[in-house]
Protein backbone atom coordinates (compact mmCIF):
# COMPACT_ATOMS: atom_id res chain seq x y z
CA UNK A 1 0.00 0.00 0.00
CA UNK A 2 1.50 3.59 -1.02
CA UNK A 3 -0.23 6.48 0.31
CA UNK A 4 0.33 10.21 -1.81
CA UNK A 5 -0.18 12.92 0.42
CA UNK A 6 -2.36 15.78 -0.10
CA UNK A 7 0.06 19.09 0.44
CA UNK A 8 0.43 20.58 -3.11
CA UNK A 9 3.37 22.28 -2.05
CA UNK A 10 5.34 19.15 -1.40
CA UNK A 11 3.56 15.92 -2.23
CA UNK A 12 5.06 12.39 -1.50
CA UNK A 13 4.73 8.45 -1.99
CA UNK A 14 4.24 7.14 2.07
CA UNK A 15 6.69 4.86 1.66
CA UNK A 16 8.75 6.22 -0.91
CA UNK A 17 11.25 3.17 -0.80
CA UNK A 18 9.50 -0.38 -2.22
CA UNK A 19 10.63 -3.82 -2.62
CA UNK A 20 8.91 -6.50 -3.98
CA UNK A 21 9.82 -9.89 -5.95
CA UNK A 22 10.40 -9.84 -10.03
CA UNK A 23 7.37 -10.75 -11.77
CA UNK A 24 3.47 -9.22 -11.44
CA UNK A 25 4.05 -6.73 -8.78
CA UNK A 26 0.85 -5.32 -7.54
CA UNK A 27 0.75 -1.30 -5.80
CA UNK A 28 -2.43 -0.08 -3.44
CA UNK A 29 -2.46 3.56 -3.74
CA UNK A 30 -4.21 5.92 -2.15
CA UNK A 31 -4.96 9.96 -2.99
CA UNK A 32 -5.04 10.93 0.48
CA UNK A 33 -7.84 14.04 0.57
CA UNK A 34 -7.21 17.43 2.77
CA UNK A 35 -10.86 17.19 3.61
CA UNK A 36 -13.39 14.86 2.46
CA UNK A 37 -12.36 14.35 -1.14
CA UNK A 38 -10.95 17.69 -1.52
CA UNK A 39 -7.05 17.48 -2.88
CA UNK A 40 -5.41 16.91 -5.70
CA UNK A 41 -5.04 13.48 -7.87
CA UNK A 42 -2.02 11.89 -8.46
CA UNK A 43 -0.76 8.99 -10.41
CA UNK A 44 2.87 6.82 -10.06
CA UNK A 45 5.06 6.20 -12.96
CA UNK A 46 7.48 3.10 -12.72
CA UNK A 47 10.94 3.51 -15.11
CA UNK A 48 14.08 3.04 -15.38
CA UNK A 49 14.90 6.73 -14.28
CA UNK A 50 12.63 9.69 -14.16
CA UNK A 51 11.33 10.96 -17.61
CA UNK A 52 11.57 7.10 -18.62
CA UNK A 53 8.57 5.60 -18.20
CA UNK A 54 7.75 1.42 -18.52
CA UNK A 55 4.13 1.38 -16.28
CA UNK A 56 2.20 4.48 -15.48
CA UNK A 57 -1.14 3.97 -13.23
CA UNK A 58 -4.34 5.81 -13.86
CA UNK A 59 -4.91 9.37 -12.06
CA UNK A 60 -6.25 8.83 -8.60
CA UNK A 61 -8.75 11.29 -7.34
CA UNK A 62 -8.27 12.51 -3.63
CA UNK A 63 -10.12 10.10 -1.34
CA UNK A 64 -10.47 7.68 -3.61
CA UNK A 65 -7.71 4.00 -4.42
CA UNK A 66 -6.79 2.20 -7.41
CA UNK A 67 -4.86 -0.90 -7.99
CA UNK A 68 -2.26 -0.45 -10.19
CA UNK A 69 -0.19 -3.85 -11.17
CA UNK A 70 2.81 -3.88 -13.30
CA UNK A 71 3.77 -7.29 -15.09
CA UNK A 72 6.96 -8.41 -16.02
CA UNK A 73 9.16 -6.34 -13.69
CA UNK A 74 12.62 -7.73 -13.84
CA UNK A 75 15.06 -7.45 -10.75
CA UNK A 76 16.95 -4.42 -10.33
CA UNK A 77 16.36 -0.83 -9.13
CA UNK A 78 13.73 1.54 -10.51
CA UNK A 79 12.55 4.83 -9.77
CA UNK A 80 8.40 5.97 -9.68
CA UNK A 81 7.43 9.44 -9.37
CA UNK A 82 3.96 11.28 -9.84
CA UNK A 83 3.62 13.38 -13.21
CA UNK A 84 0.35 15.20 -12.42
CA UNK A 85 0.51 18.99 -12.15
CA UNK A 86 -1.73 20.76 -9.62
CA UNK A 87 -0.92 24.42 -10.39
CA UNK A 88 1.80 24.10 -8.35
CA UNK A 89 4.27 22.23 -10.36
CA UNK A 90 5.15 18.81 -11.40
CA UNK A 91 4.86 16.71 -7.83
CA UNK A 92 8.09 14.67 -8.85
CA UNK A 93 9.62 18.37 -9.08
CA UNK A 94 8.19 19.12 -5.65
CA UNK A 95 9.94 16.14 -4.38
CA UNK A 96 6.67 13.12 -5.00
CA UNK A 97 9.65 10.31 -6.23
CA UNK A 98 10.62 6.74 -4.46
CA UNK A 99 12.63 3.92 -5.24
CA UNK A 100 11.15 0.34 -6.21
CA UNK A 101 13.75 -2.21 -5.60
CA UNK A 102 12.91 -5.30 -7.62
CA UNK A 103 14.52 -8.73 -6.18
CA UNK A 104 14.33 -12.24 -7.81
Amino acid sequence: SIDMTPDADKPRFKPDAVTVKAGTATFFLTSVPVSGTFGPFHDMIIGPEIGKPLATSRSVQPGTSAVFTVEGLAPGTYQFWCNTNTGHGLHYKLGMVGTLTVTP
